[in-house]
This record gives structure tokens, sequence and C-alpha cells, in this order.
């Protein structure tokens, strides 16, 4: 999983390194002015609850008066307490795109805590519910009298990997570098191999996008001055058991004494957008690499059964039999869009694959195709991009040695690669919703 870093705020932020993550603190988000009066409007608007929680068998009321606000089916639990999303107020909705803004991520929903006194508090916890996802990004805003904001990390505790903040009137706190297991984003089995750290950074020289359009390829909102974006991304996957770290347990080595051992996958990119009154354009560029262990000694099977070959072309070769079931090699994307006043918009793109000698991008089945030439006609319905309908035409070229599969009506072999020569033509009819 990674997140944006933009490279200019409103005002600075105060940087926290701890063990796993980093934190940016904007104490001055809001003024004293603001900070206030949006605390005085929030405790009169607020629809407050008094929760209970059961400990020991005994109901006890939580040190703390709490309210839920979200978009439509954003419901949230934790502890046996279950709330349903209150419609977006004003307010809320005010400081939700403020920090918005700040932070370049789209925020669905909130937890308002009201601490009434001294004795009001909370414990440590974890946002880790299922509700939220696998790895959510949490803002945190707060009003009123400065209290301290601690945190740590998970699996170590100790004091020294601990971190204590004091938010500030009008304060804004949020994480921005993310490290998962690297095993796919819903992976709900065992995780193998290492962590995966991924980060981005994005630089805006001419100001952020209308309604959060950094993030969408049409200019829906027609900007009226130049926009522009240019994104570097990179991500070092230690130790992954498929052919890109999407999934976890599909492709598993191991060492002499029968432990796992798994090569590495390192992928780094740029991208830029550029929007101008309905024109975008829109380039990437990405590449894959890999780093294989040297004390791997076996493969493991779809039925579970080990094997110690490596042949490929026939030769025995470890690292060049495990790049190839991997997706290594570059590719790049060039897209012009135009889109009218009416809300169509037509899009042209060119994409190029340039694989490595050994990779699974030069599986004859699935892949082997190097260039792509793409025509596409949307129509949107809203300008905040919630439902589009989109036809799109791509002409595909086919390398040497590419096949196709054709069912045989033979159990034992289902499939038959037939060699195929020429061209594809591929038409796709895409709707899209947005919440």
């Amino acid at each position: 999983m990674t997140s944006t870093i933009p490279l200019f705020f409103q005002n600075n932020p105060l940087i926290y390194k701890i063990k796993d993550a980093e934190i940016s603190y904007f104490p001055d988000f809001f003024s004293q002015t603001k900070a206030s009066n949006l605390l005085e409007t929030l405790i009169k608007k607020i629809e407050w609850r008094q929760n209970t929680i059961k400990m020991y068998g005994k109901e006890n009321p939580v040190p703390r008066l709490e309210a839920w606000y979200g978009d439509p089916g954003k419901s949230y639990a934790y502890s046996g307490i279950h709330m349903e999303p209150n419609p977006w107020t004003d307010e809320l909705r005010e400081i939700k795109q403020s920090i918005e803004v700040e932070s370049g991520i789209s925020f669905n929903s909130v937890l308002i805590n009201y601490y009434r006194d001294g004795q009001d508090r909370v414990a440590w916890h974890s946002d880790d519910e299922k509700e939220l996802g696998k790895n959510p990004v949490i803002g945190s805003v707060s009003f009123g009298a400065e209290r301290t904001f601690k945190l740590r990390h998970k699996q170590y505790k100790e004091n020294n990997l601990k971190q204590s903040i004091v938010l500030k009137n009008g304060s804004f706190l949020r994480n921005y570098l993310e490290i998962t297991s690297g095993d796919g984003m819903n992976n709900f089995t065992k995780d193998y191999g290492g962590l995966k750290y991924g980060g981005r950074i994005d630089f805006l020289p001419f100001g952020l996008f209308t309604n959060m359009g950094q993030f969408r390829q049409a200019d829906v909102m027609r900007e009226r001055s130049l926009k522009l974006v240019v994104g570097f991304n990179y991500s070092f996957n230690n130790g992954i058991s498929s052919r890109r770290g999407r999934e976890g347990g599909q492709i598993l080595y191991l060492d002499s004494l029968g432990n796992e051992s798994l090569p590495d996958f390192i992928k780094m990119g740029a991208d830029l957008m550029l929007k101008y009154k309905g024109f975008s354009l829109l380039g990437e560029y990405q590449s894959t690499t890999s780093i294989v262990p040297d004390n791997i000694t076996q493969r493991v099977r779809n039925n579970g059964t080990t094997s110690p070959s490596f042949i490929i072309n026939g030769e025995e070769n470890i690292e060049n039999y495990i790049n190839n079931r991997m997706m290594l090699g570059s590719a790049y994307n060039l897209q012009l869009g135009y889109m009218f006043k009416n809300m169509f918009s037509l899009d042209a793109r060119y994409t190029h694959i340039e694989s490595d000698e050994f990779s699974f991008l030069n599986n004859g089945t699935f892949y082997n195709r190097p260039n792509y030439y793409t025509f596409g006609l949307s129509k949107y319905f809203a300008r905040n991009y919630g439902f589009k309908i989109q036809a799109a035409l791509t002409y595909v070229e086919v390398d040497d040695n590419s096949t196709y599969p054709q069912q045989t009506g033979d159990m034992n072999e289902p499939y038959q690669n037939i060699p195929y020569q020429g061209s594809e033509f591929l038409f796709r009819l895409i709707s899209s919703f947005n919440f």
C-alpha cells in the first residue's frame, strides 16, 4: 500500500519519525478564532451519544461522548458498540474538505469524541476494525484544550518506541508513510516473505486540482487555469510469493533446509498529469526488477510437492527460471483526452510494454503483446466522478511465438495452446460507480 506526500502545505508541518511510521502534525491548521468557533458549533449541533461498554460482566459508560458521521452505508463498530452514520453537517464537511485538500486523501467518515473534562479519556487502541479496511489512513483534528496524543508500535512496545504529541486547538495530525505485508491488499491467509515498503511523492507546481482532480484522468471540472502534477513512486517488496506481489502463497521456493526463501520485487516509476479547459494529458512510466536469493534450491509445485529442477531453455538456471515467473520489465503509457461541456469525453491512449529477457511478460498466451492502441468515448453523469459509462476499442499488436487457448473437450487436458500471429481487437463497455 502507498500514499501521496504533497510537497507544499498551507503551513509547515512538524514531522515525527518512529519505527515503521512517519507522522505529520500541523499545529496551526485552523486559526484560533476559527477553531474556537467550530468547537462551540460542534458541541451544540452534534448528536452526541453516551455509549456503554461491558467489562467483567458489568455495563460501564464510555468515559467520553461519541458520535459517528459519514457517507451513507459507512457504519462502524468497536467493542460491541455499533453506530450508523449521521449525515455530514456543514461544519464537518468544511473540516473534511480542508484536510482533504491538504493531504490529497479522500475521507468517508469520522468518529467524534467529546472530552468534557479532565476525567474523560480514551485508552490505547488500534484503528483496525474491519469496516475501516486493511490499511486505513487516519486524520485527527483537535479543537479545544490542549491534549496529549500518544502513539506506540503495535509489535514493539518499548518506551523508546513511543511518541507523545501535544495537540493544540485547531491542529491536524495525519500519517503518510505506510508499510504492508506485501501479499496483496485483500490477503486473509498466511503472510509470506517480509514487508512491502512503498512511497510516493507528488509535486503540484500550480496548486491543487479542483475537486481532487489530480486523482482522476478526465478534466471533468474543466480547469480554468493550467494544472500539473508530477509524481514519483517506489516500492520494495521483501520476499514475494506471486508474480508481482498482489497475492500470497502462489509461488514458493525453499532453501536446502526446507525453509522459505523468496525473491525481492522492486518497482519504481514516474508519471505526470496536465489539465486545462477540458484537455488532459497523462504520461506514465514503470519499471520492475528482482533480487533472487542465492540459497534457493527447491521450488514448490502446485500440488504441494517439491522439485530441485529449474530448467529453462534447456538449461538449469535458478535465477532465470524464477525471473521468468515474475512480471519483470518496463512500460510507458501516453493518453490524450478532451472533455466537452456536455460531459462527453474522447480519449486516445498508446501503451508499450518492454519485457525483460526472462519475464512472465513474454508468456505467449497471456502477454507477449508489446503495443496497445486505444480509443475511448465516455459519458459522465456528474462532476463528482460518481457515475460514467465508457466504450473503448483497443488494437493490439501480437508478437511472434504467441498463442491462444482452445478448448479440447478432454477433461484431462481441457485446453491446448494454438499458435497465433497478427493482431487483436478488444472492445469494452464499462459502467463505473464511485462512492
